[in-house]
């Protein structure tokens, strides 16, 4: 075993001595005549063994021992004394200088030889368990910081794959298991395809045509996790090649943008509801003023027609009008987020009643069924507005059963820990009343749930439906503070749940309808665009008492005010000079009672008018004699402020 040796000896012929000796084995010899340069010749050969005498000129051999010890690329390097002292203080000096051993001159060859080749040995081994252990200690490093990217990748959103060259699972983070439903254990070493794309059955083509020509491929698709729920990922596709041997795999990265996407539509869905609900207020407004006269026309002729067949006709006229109303405050409804009055109800009532008029009206191939306790909460709603949302329910089930089924209608009370369960992270009340509609008819397809409540979206042939029905609904129960839940499966039937927030007070007792009131002769002004409604609101006052004074603009009106009426009826929308023929009212005359006829709901109409205080009774058109003569009494009769 080879070594490079360095010996540091003043006497030339032990120093050649040594030479011959040591190069019998192999060794590479550097000699010096004297400590110091024994030390600068270290230093550059850096041997593996330093064989010096004790007794040298300018720096001893003790004095060389500390000074190679105190360098850092020296210090390790065994040392061998070769001395003529003989005494046990040399030895100990020696040894606290740094000596690894010592020689006592003279001197054997045999054992001289037999002493390097020892320590050499020593010391090689001494160098291979260093270098061992640095090596244990940089995989022990190297091994820390993968388990430390690994936890990093743990903590990523994000799934990360590894697809072999065979389509086998190489690695799957844990990312990818919450995302997909896999645990790492139950995915590696299988097919990624089943895994990623269970539905499909195969990867994607575009990623991997992507893959193939250019090396990546990012893009959005649509795919499904372990439990059925469809998923929206945004995925980067990485061709990748192992630097060791050249075995090439795909890294896949995907996040989930399923919620983002929801949200997008969502807003997209608020843009549409935007623009339909400007142009629902200029239809609206058109259609009460055509119903307007309609109904008005309709109640006066019925009062003085005797004729059963005329009569007969007139409600007809009189059921038209009233469903053509129905759907104007529907679209409205839809487009403004409602605006009729809430108050407190027992909803077990208008289940039951919706539930018997289904019962009347439904095909006997369809069994309706109602269930809901004897006390149940009350909820702050509008009785013709919910009436409303069940029946559209349960058209849309009557629908789905072409060949029969049953309809069931259920209510019942729950707590805010069921609604958490039942979809709805942030309730917003302790208490709900769940209303739950069902149907046992053909379901509704995945693909299209997420678009069920948009309007005038309809999978009804053409002219069988408006695609108004579950959007009034949603929008209803939106402005109530509730919300939907959808439970359907495509063959065996569908159910919604309504959760509206639970009341705290006792329902408001119901009020008996007053007969119609006369006037006294009192001086009214009515202020209307619209000529037929002019004329058909003239000849009600004018028949029950009122001296009536018509105007058809602002010219007209001013001319009226200035007989001093005791009460003016103004339509909402009639010009005048810069302002609406509110506020020219109010302002030509100070306390002068006024009417708003509007088009839109009545809470729009006031925000419209929130600065006219002389606005006592807001009339929403299409509107009845009955409603004109009631309103007008009431303001005729309250005190001028």
């Amino acid at each position: 075993m080879s070594a490079k040796v360095l010996i540091a000896e003043d006497d030339p012929a032990s120093r050649t001595l040594l030479q011959i000796w040591l190069r019998q084995d192999g060794h590479d010899i550097t000699s010096v005549d004297n400590g110091r340069a024994a030390l600068e010749a270290a230093r550059q050969v850096l041997p593996d063994l330093v064989l010096s005498d004790v007794m040298m000129p300018e720096m001893d051999g003790f004095e060389l021992c500390r000074a190679l010890r105190a360098d850092p690329q020296l210090g390790e390097v065994p040392i061998v004394l070769v001395t003529t002292l003989a005494d046990k203080a040399s030895r100990i000096q020696g040894i606290e200088a740094g000596a690894d051993d010592f020689l006592t001159k003279p001197y054997d060859s045999a054992e001289l030889r037999a002493r390097v080749r020892t320590i050499v040995r020593l010391n090689r081994y001494r160098l291979l368990l260093q270098e061992r252990e640095q090596r244990a200690a940089e995989r022990a490093a190297a091994a820390a910081r993968l388990r430390e990217l690994a936890d990093l990748l743990d903590q990523t959103q994000d799934a990360i794959v590894q697809i072999d060259a065979q389509g086998r699972i190489a690695f799957w983070s844990a990312g990818a298991a919450r995302m997909f439903g896999w645990s790492p254990e139950e995915a590696v070493g299988r097919e990624a395809r089943a895994l990623l794309f269970p539905k499909a059955g195969e990867l994607p083509r575009e990623a991997m045509t992507g893959l193939a020509t250019c090396g990546d491929w990012k893009g959005e698709l649509t795919t499904y996790r372990r439990d059925g729920q469809e998923c929206t990922l945004l995925t980067r596709w990485s061709a990748v090649e192992r630097a060791a041997d050249g075995a090439r795999s795909t890294l896949l990265i995907a996040t989930d943008v399923t919620e983002q996407r929801h949200a997008e539509r969502q807003y997209l869905r608020a843009q549409r509801m935007e623009t339909i609900g400007m142009l629902a207020s200029g239809v609206a407004h058109d259609l009460n003023n055509m119903l307007t006269p309609i109904s008005i026309g309709v109640e006066v002729l019925r009062q003085q027609l005797q004729d059963s067949a005329l009569t007969e006709i007139l409600n007809v006229m009189a059921s038209s009008v009233e469903r053509g109303s129905a759907l104007v405050k529907q679209v409205l409804s839809l487009a403004r987020d409602g605006g009729q009055k809430t108050t407190l109800l027992q909803p077990k009532h208008i289940v039951r009643e919706v539930a018997q008029l289904a019962k009347e009206t439904f095909p006997k191939t369809i069994t309706v069924c109602a269930d809901y306790p004897a006390k149940l909460w009350t909820i702050e709603s509008n009785p013709t507005e919910l009436t409303q949302v069940l029946l559209n329910l349960c058209v849309n089930a009557r629908d789905a059963m072409p060949q029969g089924g049953t309809l069931t209608l259920v209510a019942r009370d729950v707590d805010a820990a069921e609604v958490r369960r039942a979809g709805h992270p942030h309730p917003t009340a302790d208490n709900y009343v769940l209303i739950e509609v069902s149907d046992t008819g053909t379901g509704i397809p995945p693909d299209i749930r997420d678009r069920i409540f948009e309007p005038f979206f309809t999978t009804k042939p053409k002219g069988k439906g408006t695609g108004l029905g579950l959007a009034t609904v949603a929008t209803i129960v939106r402005k109530q503070g509730g919300f939907i839940a959808l439970e359907s499966e495509v063959g065996r039937g569908t159910t919604f749940r309504l959760y509206f927030p639970a009341a705290t007070a006792s329902a408001s007792p119901t009020t008996t309808i007053a007969p119609l009131p006369a006037g006294q002769g009192e001086l009214v002004l009515i202020a209307e665009a619209e000529a037929s409604t002019l004329d058909l609101l003239r000849t009600v006052l004018e028949t029950n008492g009122y001296t009536v004074i018509v105007a058809r603009d602002s010219v007209e009106m001013e001319e009226g005010l200035a007989r001093r009426p005791a009460a003016a009826i103004v339509d909402a929308t009639l010009p005048g000079d810069g302002q609406c023929g509110l506020a020219l009212a109010q302002a030509a005359q100070r306390n002068l009672p006024l009417i708003g006829l509007c088009s839109d709901t009545e809470e729009a109409c006031q925000q419209r008018a929130a600065s006219l205080p002389q606005v006592r009774e807001w009339i929403r058109r299409p509107f009845s004699s009955a409603q004109v003569l009631h309103v007008l009494k009431n303001v005729l009769s309250s005190p001028t402020e």
